[in-house]
């Protein structure tokens, strides 16, 4: 039942690589889903806590970005995604 999907390998900040697994389930519509497919993995790279190697952190900094940027859609009023996700590193 999936909208969207990504799986790909991310290089780290000390340039090892890893996988990213996400899996978005629309809610109301495929909207939201696709919007997370599209800018999930470039708002995750981004944060300050995934340069400073907190994962953990920055995936929980990554949600909160991208619920208040897809707040501002139109469509986000009446829809939404779940989300399952999963980082995995050489540690």
């Amino acid at each position: 039942m999936e909208d969207a999907h990504i799986a790909k390998e991310i290089s780290l900040p000390d340039g090892e690589k890893a996988c990213l697994f996400c899996v978005f389930d629309g809610h109301g519509g495929k909207e939201v889903a696709q919007y997370a497919e599209k800018h999930f993995t470039d708002i995750l790279l981004k944060t300050s806590d995934f340069k400073a190697k907190k994962y953990e952190l920055a995936l929980k900094d990554a949600f909160h970005t991208i619920d208040s940027k897809i707040s501002k859609e139109d469509y986000a009023m009446d829809t939404g995604t779940t989300a399952c996700v999963v980082l995995v590193t050489p540690n």
